[in-house]
């Protein structure tokens, strides 16, 4: 398995919802009815549940919002490969996976930020994990954190993977060879 994916085997609830071995439920009186299968991943912010689901050979795009008791989806523009990570913000969808394989394409992960207002896809190459942190990014890519457009360098050697954010200012980054603490307010490490 990857180290960057955040595939959960275990049964995740948010809400009214129950999201197990790729099938989301929702619950009517404790009983779970079955919505979607294919479902890769889900992300919650208050009171909305985002999910990522391929259907055919597209991805979809949804969320549930409990307060208006709604869902609404979005076929995601382009075509995509293995799935690596999904996370979702203030309406904005964002996932890390590989691109379908072309002529000349590499197996090079891709931050991919999906605004459904306007169906605009913006993609980042190279990029070996990711959060969102109060709607701002923090990607991992080059041996470099990038916070919102701020490069902070690693000096971490092997795979780096965000383990941990602390009070939305302190990034935990660690490999097989350690662990390193990046300010992100400051924009540098401090502790290596």
């Amino acid at each position: 398995t990857d180290s960057f994916s955040e595939r959960r085997e275990a049964p995740v609830c948010a809400l009214n919802y129950i999201f197990s071995e790729n099938i989301l439920y929702r619950l009517n009186s404790g009983v779970k009815v079955k919505l979607y299968d294919r479902v890769l991943a889900i992300s919650c912010d208050k009171d909305t549940l985002y999910y990522l689901r391929s259907h055919e050979d597209r991805w979809i795009a949804g969320f549930f919002r409990s307060s208006l008791n709604t869902r609404t989806e979005f076929e995601i523009p382009g075509r995509f490969g293995k799935f690596y990570k999904f996370e979702a913000y203030n309406n904005i969808f964002y996932f890390l996976s590989l691109p379908l394989k072309g002529v000349n394409s590499e197996d090079i992960p891709v931050f991919t930020r999906f605004n459904p207002d306007d169906m605009n896809l913006q993609s980042i190459d190279g990029v070996i994990d990711f959060r969102i942190i109060d709607g701002r990014s923090i990607i991992l890519k080059n041996n470099t954190v990038d916070y919102n457009g701020s490069v902070i360098p690693l000096t971490l050697s092997g795979k780096p993977g965000i383990h941990e954010i602390i009070d939305s200012r302190i990034a935990v980054i660690s490999s097989s060879e350690g662990t390193e603490l990046i300010d992100l307010i400051a924009e540098k490490s401090i502790y290596q």
